[in-house]
């Protein structure tokens, strides 16, 4: 049998225009993926001189990494594929362990996650950056795969501490690429990759299509981490057949009518599948490990909510054998899985005892080898297998597979650490990874997280830290696992209730979905319930509900204050910056947002406009301790970071208290950029001492409103908090100092108005050239887009703020 590579290039002079990937960057053709591959090859050859050596593969999911592992198999070598989200000491053991003749990445990449420290001669690096692409016409045709070389090999999570590596040969990949073929007389053939490419269903999801002529999607993280982006992705690229793990596939089942024509599951136990949720498509429950991927599937019917893994391919011979050793034939008998076939890999690398622990002579058939998967099962009536849990400390966790012993290896490296042990849990519901320790005295959790993020893929480090005086054992006096207590029993909880309308909405939003509210909005979701398919979930219910939330950001920051504060954009242009435009800021104070977009669409039309988001929306987090000097000093860093060094700055403009911050940002822009935009100020007032702001400061509100018998409703919730700030921010005030650009303070004239001091003359003690502006409008009316009122602000703008 020829490997998948010789089935690849005879489709390229057939489908040489056809679509073979499509990327975030773009889409490339049969014919520009052979092309690249075959000088990337000719390269890799000049490394490995055509020896079935390794090449360290560091690069992102893009269709840069499909060329480069087409062109590791063409020069007749195998690729180690790393993440480029492992963490750096993991790298570097991959790098040192293997020793790759070459390593394909980029000049960015390498200094970001590797360079420090690194033990690589400079000419083992070959940087795509540097790859003379126009050569391609005279590079030479390369092919020296071959059946019984090493193809790849990939890293897992490893019982002694440290990554193993799984080596695959050529033969074990080109039957996993072969079960592709089924679906080679497609009108149109594609598959979306969202696993990682240390992952090994990722390689025959990406190269099966390719030895048929189908279509490759590599589906970038931020679509992947948003569930309904991802629906959206698949219906409409019209993708025909995917692989999810168990719990995201079985949540987009849920969420979406699919238009799959054949969605496979895997990875972990496959529950909470509502009934009519499998319509036109075709659910496959699989099970399968890295070192023999896949072994069994199972077509899942409407109405069955826990599958079975189902009966093994027809090329793979199961053995389950119990505790005595000997081979169980009958239904509803427990013993260990031993598989056999043309897919198992070849052994771990430089492991020769595991090796040789897990890889047996087949004593049932003769001359061929079995592999131990440790996984305990029974058989079903009709001859299914049931997975019965694990006869080792490995277990899997949201598909992810994870050995306790590394985790526990890495974790007794933080200062003072005991003895401590790794497992899972069940918390509200959902698996989590837990870490039960003993110290000499009390451990920084978060410290200890860090640390472990550091030397571990971001699945291996625990969700929740568990501190305990000493660890259960039993009468023998050895560690008693399963005695560890309940995680969600000892998580300290602040209940810090919400302060704001978007913390509110995101605390129920994630209270709803995982069955607590037990929690308040600094305490880590991880400890009540989070997992990464339940963030998606999170990610997907805010932006029907209008918040845009990232589900990797709601991993990351992990509260829901963290969470809400970095959604909060507090500057950002109103619309795309026009360089052929001059720029205006517009600081909107404590105004409602919605109350000044008329005036951004007016001012839009003529600058580019960078506005600065309401201060109530993020005071509680950032200003609530801070004097006005210092909301000026983050502001300007912040607006700096947006206007480009060699933009001018020609207005600062607010409305009321914005009005007086506009003024302040000019004074800190000339001092920091030297130049001197003007200033409009709408209405802003200098006077402390108003009645309701002394109330405020006094506590004496609710009397202010029943002595001078003001309608209730005018004072509600917002509106209070609103004065509040600005009255805590001025009593904590800055000294105003002259500026020496324009000012132009619009001021609110009425006959009815309740303000009769004036207002101008208080702002000359300041700035004596002060241009002053009256309107015949209340201050409310000025400030906010009140129709009559926009007509002179339009007619302020047409003559440069002058009537």
């Amino acid at each position: 049998m020829d490997t998948y590579i010789h089935w690849f290039l005879e489709k390229v002079p057939l489908f040489a225009n056809r679509t073979a990937v499509i990327d975030a960057d773009g889409s490339y053709s049969y014919a520009d993926v052979e092309t690249s591959s075959r000088v990337l090859a000719n390269l890799i050859v000049q490394h490995t001189g055509g020896a079935n050596t390794f090449v360290v593969v560091l690069l992102p999911k893009r269709v840069s990494f499909v060329k480069t592992v087409l062109a590791v198999h063409r020069a007749g070598a195998a690729y180690v594929p790393v993440s480029t989200f492992y963490p750096g000491d993991r790298i570097k053991f991959i790098i040192d362990e293997c020793e790759p003749a070459v390593i394909v990445t980029t000049r960015s990449l390498w200094a970001e996650k590797v360079a420090d420290g690194a033990c690589c001669p400079e000419e083992r690096l070959l940087f795509l950056d540097d790859v003379q692409w126009q050569d391609i016409p005279a590079q030479a045709s390369l092919n020296y795969s071959s059946l019984e070389r090493n193809a790849v090999m990939l890293y897992t999570s490893g019982t002694t501490g440290r990554p193993k590596g799984v080596l695959h040969s050529f033969s074990g990949l080109t039957y996993m690429v072969s079960r592709h073929r089924v679906f080679e007389k497609l009108p149109s053939y594609s598959t979306a990759i969202i696993a990682d490419y240390t992952f090994i269903a990722s390689f025959s999801d990406t190269f099966g299509p390719l030895a048929v002529g189908g279509t490759v999607h590599l589906v970038d993280d931020e679509v992947r981490s948003d569930l309904r982006r991802l629906n959206q992705y698949i219906t409409d690229n019209h993708i025909t057949r995917m692989f999810m793990g168990s719990q995201m596939g079985v949540t987009m089942l849920n969420m979406f009518d699919l238009t799959l024509k054949v969605l496979i599951i895997g990875g972990e136990k496959v529950s909470g599948l509502l009934p009519g949720r499998i319509r036109d498509v075709k659910v496959f429950n699989t099970y399968g490990m890295s070192e023999f991927s896949p072994v069994t599937n199972h077509l899942v019917e409407e109405g069955e909510t826990t599958p079975s893994i189902g009966k093994p391919y027809q090329e793979v011979d199961i053995y389950i054998i119990d505790d005595s050793g000997k081979l169980i034939t009958e239904p509803g008998q427990i013993g260990e899985l031993y598989v056999s076939g043309p897919m198992m890999s070849v052994g771990y690398f430089k492991l020769p005892e595991l090796t040789a622990e897990r890889y047996l002579d087949n004593p049932y058939k003769p001359g061929t080898r079995m592999f131990r998967t440790c996984d305990r099962v029974c058989l079903g009536p009709q001859g299914e297998l049931i997975h019965c849990g694990r006869a080792d400390n490995m277990f899997k966790i949201r598909g992810f597979r994870i050995e306790s012993g590394e985790v526990e290896n890495v974790a007794q490296q933080f200062p003072d650490m005991g003895n401590c042990v790794c497992m899972k849990k069940v918390v509200n519901g959902e698996e989590m990874l837990c870490l039960y320790f003993e110290a000499m005295k009390p451990i920084d959790c978060d410290a200890l997280r860090d640390m472990m993020a550091s030397k571990l893929t971001h699945y291996m480090v625990p969700d929740f830290f568990i501190q305990l005086d000493e660890l259960p054992r039993n009468a023998r006096g050895k560690i008693d696992r399963k005695s560890m207590p309940d995680p969600a029993g000892h998580a300290e909880r602040q209940m810090v209730a919400p302060s704001t309308d978007r913390e509110s909405q995101l605390f129920e939003i994630a209270a709803t979905l995982m069955g607590n509210r037990q929690f308040g909005v600094t305490d880590n979701l991880f400890e009540v319930g989070l997992t990464s398919i339940m963030a998606m979930k999170i990610a997907a219910e805010a932006d029907r509900q209008g918040l845009l939330l990232k589900a990797s950001d709601i991993i990351r920051l992990k509260t829901i204050r963290k969470i809400v504060m970095n959604a909060i954009q507090m500057v950002g242009f109103y619309q795309e910056y026009n360089p052929q435009k001059e720029t205006a800021i517009f600081m909107q104070g404590i105004m409602v947002a919605t109350d000044t977009e008329k005036k951004l669409d007016m001012l839009a039309r003529k600058y580019n406009v960078l506005v600065v988001e309401p201060i109530q929306e993020h005071y509680h987090y950032i200003f609530e301790d801070e004097p006005l000097k210092e909301v000026i000093e983050l502001y300007y860093a912040l607006i700096d970071i947006y206007v480009p060094a060699d933009t001018s700055v020609k207005l600062v403009m607010g409305m009321s208290f914005g009005g007086k911050l506009a003024y302040l940002m000019a004074c800190k822009w000339h001092e920091m950029r030297g130049q001197l935009p003007s200033v409009v100020m709408g209405d802003t007032l200098l006077v402390k001492n108003l009645p309701l702001r002394t109330a405020i400061l006094t506590g004496t509100i609710e009397q202010f409103i029943d002595q001078n018998h003001l309608p209730r409703e005018v004072f509600n919730p917002s509106f209070i908090e609103r004065i509040t700030i600005v009255t805590h921010l001025d009593s904590r005030g800055v000294q105003l100092p002259c500026y020496e650009g324009r000012v132009v303070l619009v001021n609110a004239r009425k006959e009815d108005d309740s303000f009769k001091g004036d207002n101008a003359e208080l702002w000359k003690q300041h700035k004596p050239d002060i241009e002053v502006v009256n309107v015949k409008f209340l201050h409310n009316e000025l400030c906010c887009d009140n129709p009559e009122a926009l007509a002179t602000w339009q007619l302020l703008l047409d003559n440069d703020y002058r009537l």
